[in-house]
């Protein structure tokens, strides 16, 4: 038996615009989610550059030779006296990424926590001020995380609850601590 030509069209019509409207869908799924990278930073770790330097428009990435694989860029801020890392740790559960930003002039600026999947209402503790702020003006020199109350000024009270959390946060610090004289013998912080 003959088909017709409406037959035959119609079918393929209707699958050309199904296949359309999929295709359609996943590029607007593609592009309403994807991670926009400016360099090498992800949208979350340029957002947290831009709240720990902001001074700063434009953010230039490098590496790092010989670094700590953890480090994953250093960051070069256009407006200002600092250089930053975005630093990748595991503290409680993976997935913590800092960036950390230390001054020229060898003083801790402090930290922005890029991304988290610590735990809710402890571990995520570590992003807020009253935790940061024991970090902003230090000397860049190890830092100790400490229980309780410190009483030097190279340490870190811990959030109570979130030791392991705290910890992380103190090693990435201390990482970029040590790399800030690769960076500037480097003289990749200008």
């Amino acid at each position: 038996m003959k088909k017709s030509i409406k037959e035959i069209l119609l079918p393929t019509v209707a699958l050309t615009a199904v296949t359309l409207i999929v295709s359609a869908a996943l590029v607007i799924t593609y592009n309403g989610t994807k991670v926009e990278q400016v360099g090498d930073l992800s949208d979350n770790s340029l957002t947290a550059a831009k709240t720990l330097f902001p001074n700063s428009e434009t953010f230039e990435t490098s590496k790092l030779p010989d670094a700590d694989e953890r480090i994953q860029n250093v960051i070069h801020p256009d407006g200002d006296d600092a250089v930053g890392f975005e630093i990748e740790l595991k503290g409680y559960s993976k997935g913590l990424v800092l960036i950390v930003g230390i001054k020229n002039d060898g003083t801790i600026l402090g930290y922005e926590v890029a991304e988290s999947s610590e735990t809710p209402g402890l571990g995520t503790q570590v992003a807020e001020a009253d935790f940061k702020d024991q970090f902003k003006d230090k000397a860049a020199s190890a830092l100790t995380a400490v229980k309780g109350k410190a009483t030097a000024d190279n340490e870190i009270v811990t959030v109570s609850g979130a030791t392991i959390s705290s910890k992380a946060v103190v090693e990435g610090v201390n990482l970029a601590i040590d790399a800030f004289p690769m960076v500037k013998e480097a003289g990749t912080d200008e």
